[in-house]
């Protein structure tokens, strides 16, 4: 693909940081490209340098040097909050879900900090549930109430939920079993097709990478091969 076309661009990306023992090179002149409609697999061993990758692309942090840049804008040039409530949604291992609250309540929230306003919210959380394979009647159970699979459902549900663009799963699969791993890479994987969602996934299963449409390996915080 042309790399002028993609939604988000890593160029020379470094990031290191200091540990009491030493310095950490996490990522070293990794470049790499990311298109709408596509989704993505960033493996490698533990300290490979791939959750900080995801991290840098949040915008929970800033590069040593190298950028990072989206529909051609440098993201060291954004409010990280402006740009995270626009154009990201995350989805983790351990779901983050609010216990507190019933599943539409965690919907909504996320909907609420994005500034997210729309017509009826009622009827799009029923949507967004719908296409995550949940149905209505799960609206107003309390998330600690359903199991590891529907929750990391939900998960994804709150993360598409503000239309963000860019959606990053970090080992979203680490918590459930084998059937419901492949049924929420399947299910990220029809976010970035039906709804054009550029889906980045951190994953150490190569069986699950494989699902996805282009593969990226990380090691010892370089990119060393696409697949």
């Amino acid at each position: 693909m042309n790399n002028e076309s993609a939604l988000l661009s890593v160029r020379h990306a470094v990031y290191d940081y200091r540990t009491k023992a030493e310095t950490v090179h996490a990522l070293r002149d990794v470049s790499l490209d990311f298109h709408a409609g596509m989704m993505y697999a960033v493996v490698g061993r533990s300290g490979s340098g791939k959750s900080t990758l995801l991290s840098m692309i949040a915008g929970f942090d800033r590069l040593k040097a190298g950028e990072i840049l989206v529909n051609g804008e440098n993201l060291s040039k954004m409010d990280p909050e402006t740009y995270r409530r626009k154009h990201v949604g995350m989805v983790f291992q351990a779901y983050h879900l609010i216990p507190q609250l019933t599943v539409s309540e965690n919907i909504r929230l996320a909907m609420e900090i994005a500034g997210y306003v729309c017509n009826d919210v009622h009827s799009y959380v029923n949507t967004l549930l719908e296409k995550v394979g949940l149905d209505a009647s799960y609206a107003k159970k309390r998330v600690t109430r359903l199991s590891g699979g529907e929750q990391q459902r939900v998960a994804v549900a709150r993360a598409v939920s503000t239309h963000a663009d860019i959606l990053l799963a970090d080992e979203p699969t680490g918590n459930l079993d084998d059937e419901n791993a492949e049924m929420i890479v399947d299910l990220l994987y029809r976010m970035a097709h039906e709804d054009g969602k550029c889906v980045i996934m951190v994953t150490h299963s190569l069986e699950l990478a494989q699902k996805c449409d282009q593969i990226y390996r990380l090691a010892g915080g370089k990119n060393v091969a696409e697949v």
